[in-house]
């Protein structure tokens, strides 16, 4: 941008003000995985990065982001929300990802696989990595997926090379969800005790009132709120009633979150011992 800094500036103040200034003219920045709200909103130890973004009116700002708190806390004029894929948009990514296989729309293990990995775009793209490096079918793969809960994970815990996204990224479906956790767990402790409590029961219809209770009532709906906001779980509202006779909701959460989470308690075990 052929910016001059003196000695004395910030090189990021001088970046925003060039950025939103109206010689800048048309342009768009794309804040990429702005999943943690410290780092763009700042603490009591870091500084926003929010803070040094540009303004103008001749620019706008697209921000993508797992947690929808994040959304809400950046007070953004606009959000979408990406709904899950459907078969068609799920084939395509996995013969895009399959390089080299061939893959019938016809196939029943095609739908079934795609079905199994929940119709997640980073799951669809690895298991069409390993297919493509390993010279394995949709039902082969599936075979796999289905042996045992340690096959699964081993599957999912694979790095994967993917041009789209960063080099310094961890393609594996598994890891990309344990920064997550880790930033839950350093960030909402109460939603992190929760999560790990989730990960000894089944991911489906869960009941409220087997979770570990928290002090006040108020931290069970944050720490809950913060779950959802991340598309952890869902909440099932009165699917049953309790002996007392109140509504008891019911949690599901994704099946592979699910089997990460379970990933992590064993991780954190590990750290223990």
């Amino acid at each position: 941008m052929d910016l001059k800094v003196s000695d004395n500036e910030d090189v990021r103040v001088v970046v925003q003000r060039r950025l939103s200034s109206l010689n800048a003219g048309n342009g768009i920045m794309v804040v990429d995985n702005a999943d943690d709200e410290t780092v763009l909103l700042g603490d009591d130890t870091a500084q926003a990065i929010s803070t040094f973004l540009p303004s103008s009116d001749k620019g706008r700002i697209l921000y993508t982001t797992s947690n929808q708190q994040v959304a809400l806390n950046l007070q953004c004029s606009e959000t979408v929300q990406i709904d899950q894929m459907n078969f068609e948009e799920g084939l395509f990514l996995l013969r895009k990802s399959a390089v080299g296989r061939t893959l019938a729309s016809n196939d029943p293990a095609v739908g079934e696989l795609l079905e199994k990995l929940t119709y997640l775009p980073l799951a669809i793209s690895q298991a069409g990595a390993f297919m493509a490096k390993n010279k394995t079918n949709p039902a082969e793969y599936l075979e796999l997926l289905q042996a045992t809960a340690e096959d699964e994970i081993y599957l999912l815990s694979r790095a994967f090379p993917d041009k789209h996204r960063y080099d310094t990224s961890n393609n594996a479906v598994a890891t990309t969800w344990l920064v997550s956790f880790n930033q839950i767990r350093e960030k909402h402790p109460q939603a992190s005790e929760l999560l790990l409590a989730m990960s000894f029961y089944e991911h489906k219809a869960i009941p409220w009132s087997l979770l570990p209770p928290l002090v006040l009532a108020s931290q069970m709906v944050d720490a809950i709120g913060t779950l959802e906001a991340y598309a952890f779980l869902s909440v099932n509202e009165g699917k049953t009633l309790t002996e007392a006779g109140h509504k008891d909701d019911l949690l599901d959460m994704h099946r592979l979150v699910h089997l990460a989470a379970k990933i992590w308690r064993q991780n954190l075990q590990d750290d223990v011992h």
